[in-house]
């Protein structure tokens, strides 16, 4: 099938000419591509194709498609959708698409992760996926981590849109994309493309890439045949005169529509704070609704939550507005972005003329809107900005080029709030940097009289090729940020909690450090502390949360108290705001307030929810498996660990690792990953009969499962053991396998009792237990330090501990210092680096989650 059929039969119109060079020789590590002209149906549907149709060698099973806000990705993630399902029904490979935000439930998130051997498509925000590439998650358990950390590193194309709008994230993926191809490696091909209409491609210039050969490659562009469709020109000659907002006297009939405003509507089941309006916000609220044409859009955008609640508290409250941050819960929030696709499906259906009989729609919003999200308006109100910004917020007005004629764009000032001014910096304006505004207003001086005469993108051009062309470069460099060194994300391979009983902080990797580093915020209603006895609720659910800033946490905290889920005592746990840390999942009383329905997070005690649940678990246990648990059935031993053998020899025959040694090593940890639940401290709790001596491995137990003991140390001690005698026939690597295969096993053994006789809750004195054919489990090998004696000769390891065979595994994080602790023995496995090493864990983990979900044999005679 020729790729132009193949687009036509996804989208029902034909590729652009850059489109088919793309599918033609690949996928550019940068697409300058200007706003409008199909990148995101373009690097899709060009991936897919090489893949399924050309099967072009080289090219990732999967595509990750990373982008800057949460708005994006419900409308690329449904665009991408429709196509793959349109090429399905044609009788091609399904290509499931999947989407990935904070509020996204863990059992979706298994949807993707658990089928590394498909083709499938991942949409999520930078927070996301980028603190899931470093195996630090956001909203995600840190037994997770690892597998999400393994699965995105491998085998995976990766796209950067809107690359200008994403600050520390551009410079990380930088980084991760040489420590995947020169660093560290990886075990099937991972590449990226970055992309945007307004991209600068400094951040590809890093020391470490430069070192290793990786110069800053040339962006493909739109070429001079694709700009001259009919189509192409009617965007690229849309005109967007701007003007610079006066504060002045208010235009005529305003007041009076003023006087007349409707009362602020109270959020149902609670009540909504009084707060006064600045009269900035007022003024530009006056101003909007004058200009405001009914049957059309009217866009404001701020740089601030505060601001855009300022003017849209400003508005009256029966005009047809709609508030977009990213500061709502995923239901309401949810409502509001649907609000505003559904005016504009209904304005596309005659692009040049306002909707018959509709209000219009006055969308006040911050920079959630500024990329991606396919609207145009006839009116834009925008904040000073910088200047990619302002190009990207200008792409919202008269986006398809019908509105020649009526298109105005305004430009004002920050809006301050006489009830919550931002934090005063000497070098920032809000989220942005003084310099950054101060290049933008430049610009913009030199912008406005051009955009009054000419097309935008000719007067864009024209300053590009001008005296300011300098401050151009400048303004649309991605800003110098804090990059991951390999020693960084070497050492983030570990998910233990520290001595402190936290995690590392990536946050400054993933997004910028100024106010939108988010932790996840929810409601219940106690008034009590809701230690474990009290979670009587249901268990927390991704979409009841709001993201809020972690300084904006801190401060609403004076008097709250805030509590965390802690997964190895099953508690909640109180937590200081010194404490707080981004990615945390933050639970609040419903009492404390802070929430408006139509406003989102506020900060103000007197908006509060009602009609909450009760607190229930926040997640899951360090004693809770809940993929591999049965309720219903029992299992065997010996069943469990032949299914799981075999489902780890299909993945790695469908990943094309089944001659490979690490292959083989994924097949022999599956077969043996269970071994532990053998030991007595496991099947003693199962409640069985104590005549019964069949060892099972999944046996329905009433209440909640607490065997005290890790059965996955067990396995490993046991397999550790044969090892040493020279009886096993799998290699170190196995046995590190099997202990991870939960998550809660990785790098360190610990003792749970507190004489620290045990190691993961295996007594040390445990003694062999003869199983099958005479074969003894020995689980004496209870130690995570090295064990032997001193001689003349040096000290002779008479059991190596599991630190070394970690490291080993591991290897060093620098290709000039190699260790070696003897640990693993010669000619085996090794110096893997971490993102090998974390992708057969998840191997071993999804096929033991798939002989768990489907058991080949199940007994029901209890």
């Amino acid at each position: 099938m020729h790729f132009n059929t193949f687009f036509i039969k996804a989208t029902g119109f034909g590729p652009y000419r850059w489109q088919q060079r793309v599918a033609r020789d690949g996928l550019p590590e940068v697409l300058s591509i200007p706003t409008g002209l199909g990148k995101t149906e373009g690097v899709a549907l060009a991936w897919a194709y090489r893949r399924l149709v050309a099967k072009a060698p080289a090219t990732p099973r999967h595509l990750v498609v990373c982008l800057p806000m949460r708005a994006l990705v419900r409308q690329t993630h449904d665009r991408l959708a429709l196509a793959f399902a349109k090429l399905h029904a044609a009788g091609l490979p399904e290509v499931r698409v999947h989407a990935l935000v904070g509020s996204t439930r863990r059992e979706e998130q298994d949807a993707w992760v658990a089928h590394p051997e498909r083709p499938w498509v991942l949409v999520g925000t930078q927070d996301q996926l980028l603190s899931r590439a470093l195996n630090r998650g956001y909203t995600a358990s840190p037994y997770d981590w690892p597998i999400h950390f393994g699965v995105l590193n491998n085998d995976c194309h990766w796209v950067l849109d809107e690359v200008q709008l994403m600050g520390p994230a551009v410079w990380t993926s930088a980084q991760l994309d040489w420590m995947r191809r020169l660093r560290f490696g990886t075990l099937l091909p991972c590449s990226t493309t970055w992309m945007s209409a307004t991209v600068g491609t400094n951040f590809l210039d890093t020391r470490d890439r430069r070192d290793g050969g990786l110069r800053a490659p040339v962006p493909l562009e739109l070429d001079a045949a694709d700009a001259e469709l009919p189509h192409s020109k009617l965007r690229l000659r849309a005109r967007r005169p701007i003007t610079w907002f006066e504060l002045s006297t208010p235009p005529a009939g305003a007041r009076s529509k003023r006087s007349a405003k409707a009362k602020e509507p109270a959020q149902q089941g609670g009540r909504a704070a009084k707060k006064p309006v600045a009269p900035e916000a007022e003024a530009i609220a006056d101003a909007v609704l004058a200009a405001h044409t009914p049957g059309t859009l009217s866009l404001v955008v701020c740089n601030t939550v505060r601001s855009a609640q300022a003017i849209f508290r400003a508005l009256p409250g029966n005009a047809p507005r709609v508030l977009l941050t990213s500061r709502f819960r995923a239901a309401d929030r949810a409502a509001h972005e649907e609000a505003l696709l559904r005016f504009e499906e209904a304005r596309k259906e005659e692009p040049d003329r306002p909707v018959p009989g509709s209000p219009g729609l006055i969308c006040v919003a911050t920079q959630v809107i500024e990329a991606g999200i396919d609207v145009s308006a006839r009116r834009l109100w925008s904040e000073i900005a910088p200047w990619a910004s302002i190009i990207q917020r200008l792409g919202r007005l008269n986006r398809d080029g019908c509105d020649n004629h009526a298109a105005r764009a305004v430009i004002f000032e920050a809006v301050r709030n006489p009830r919550h001014a931002e934090p005063v910096e000497k070098d920032r304006l809000g989220p942005y940097t003084a310099d950054a505004i101060a290049i933008s207003r430049q610009l913009l001086a030199e912008l406005v009289p051009l955009s009054q005469r000419m097309p935008a993108r000719d007067a864009l051009a024209k300053i590009e090729r001008g005296k300011l062309r300098p401050r151009v470069t400048e303004a649309l460099a991605a800003p110098v940020a804090p990059l991951p060194r390999a020693v960084d994300v070497h050492g983030l391979f570990a998910t233990e909690p520290d001595v402190h009983g936290g995690f590392t902080d990536v946050s400054p990797f993933v997004r910028d450090a100024d106010p939108n580093a988010d932790v996840q915020v929810f409601w219940r209603d106690f008034k009590s502390p809701p230690w474990r006895d009290a979670t009587t609720g249901p268990t927390f659910d991704p979409r009841e949360a709001c993201a809020v800033s972690v300084h904006a946490l801190r401060d609403f905290l004076s008097g709250v108290d805030a509590y965390v889920w802690d997964a190895d005592s099953g508690q909640w746990q109180r937590k200081t705001a010194a404490a707080l840390r981004p990615g945390m999942v933050v639970m609040l009383a419903g009492s404390a307030g802070g929430y408006h329905r139509d406003l989102g997070w506020t900060g103000e005690r007197g908006d509060r929810l009602a009609e909450l649940e009760p607190p229930g678990p926040g997640g899951r246990t360090y004693d809770d498996d809940h993929r591999s648990r049965r309720d219903a059935g029992r299992v065997t031993l010996d069943v469990h660990l032949r299914d799981a053998e075999r489902e780890a020899r299909t993945l790695v025959d469908g990943l094309g690792l089944a001659s490979d040694p690490l292959g083989r090593a994924v097949v022999l940890a599956a077969r043996e990953h269970d071994i532990g639940k053998a030991h007595p401290a496991w099947q003693g709790k199962l409640g069985k009969a104590s005549t019964d001596m069949t060892l099972w491995a999944k046996y329905p137990v009433d209440g909640q499962f607490r065997p005290g003991m890790r059965h996955e140390a067990a396995t490993a001690l046991a397999m550790m053991a044969r090892l040493l005698r020279g009886e096993a026939d799998f290699p170190a690597l196995s046995v590190y396998l099997a202990a991870a295969h939960h998550g809660k096993v990785r790098t360190h053994l610990r003792a749970r009792t507190m004489d620290g006789e045990d190691v993961c809750g295996v007594p040390r004195d445990s003694g062999p237990l003869p199983i099958g054919a005479g074969q003894p489990l020995d689980f004496g090998c209870a130690a995570d330090g090295a064990e032997g004696e001193f001689t003349d000769q040096g000290f002779l390891v008479a059991s190596p501990g599991w630190t070394g065979i970690v490291s080993d595994l591991l290897g060093p994080h620098r290709p000039d210092r190699p260790w070696d602790t003897g640990s693993v023995p010669a000619g085996e496995p090794r110096d893997l680096g971490p993102f090998r090493l974390a992708y057969l864990e998840a191997l071993v983990r999804i096929a033991d989650w798939r002989a768990s979900r489907i058991p080949s044999e199940i007994r029901d005679d209890r």
